[in-house]
């Protein structure tokens, strides 16, 4: 089959565009395997924080129960302006 000069031309843009196709296809799987590793990194980190939410809570409770009683710890805490532990906002 031959293959006139028009024609040539048009199998060689297809080509070249074909080939750009490919390698934007393949940056771009890099670019969404890269963005898919951070986002698990950041949902880890906010898992680990939303487990700790609950213990650091019950601690804050404590420390308020404790200097009720505790005259020097109550001193301590307005030393360093921290004040009674309040409760978190409903829907939390």
């Amino acid at each position: 089959m031959d293959v006139n000069k028009t024609q040539f031309v048009i199998l060689n843009i297809l080509a070249v565009l074909a080939s750009f196709l490919m390698l934007t296809r393949t940056l771009l799987l890099q670019n969404n395997d890269m963005l898919r590793q951070q986002l698990m990194q950041a949902q880890m980190e906010i898992n680990s924080a939303n487990n700790l939410a609950p213990l650091l809570q019950n601690l804050v409770s404590r420390i308020n129960q404790a200097a009720q009683v505790d005259p020097d710890l109550k001193d301590l805490l307005k030393q360093y302006q921290i004040g009674p532990a309040t409760k978190p906002a409903a829907g939390r």
